[in-house]
């Protein structure tokens, strides 16, 4: 698995009915650069998407799959794993996990932040039912309850 330190979860914009995830490549570079995982995706756009629910689970779906294909492929780097240069900086604090990054463009930005308030409120539910049923969290960051 490859040591990773963070997570870009980027959702291309359009005024949700236009727009692609490869006009927004350039994003990816700078990241990788700084050995974070990153995922530009899409989402079906007006008219094929009737309603802005239907872009929100696109998403998620989106999300889910890269989900499992973080969980093959990598792994959160320690904090002391990874040297400065390897890391692309100089900074002693700024060699360690970083996080998840959700972010988007436009209507990217708007779609992105809506499914963050759905896991958020998911995790929320679960976290009190799990808290009631004894359930350990998850083995990596990226992972959320479903």
């Amino acid at each position: 698995k490859v040591p990773v330190r963070g997570t870009l979860f980027f959702v291309h914009g359009g005024a949700w009915g236009a727009g692609h995830p490869w006009m927004y490549r350039l994003v990816a570079p700078a990241f990788l650069a700084r050995n974070f995982a990153v995922a530009i995706v899409g989402y079906r756009t007006y008219p094929d998407s009737i309603n802005i629910d239907v872009q929100v689970d696109d998403i998620r779906l989106a999300f889910d799959e890269l989900e499992d294909v973080l969980n093959e492929c990598v792994v959160p780097v320690a904090d002391d794993a990874m040297d400065r240069e390897a890391a692309g900086t100089c900074d002693d604090n700024d060699n360690g996990w970083v996080g998840n990054i959700m972010m988007g463009h436009s209507s990217g930005a708007h779609i992105a932040l809506l499914l963050f308030v759905n896991m958020l409120s998911e995790r929320m539910k679960s976290s009190s039912s799990s808290q009631l049923a004894g359930k350990e969290c998850n083995q990596y960051p990226w992972s959320l309850p479903h």
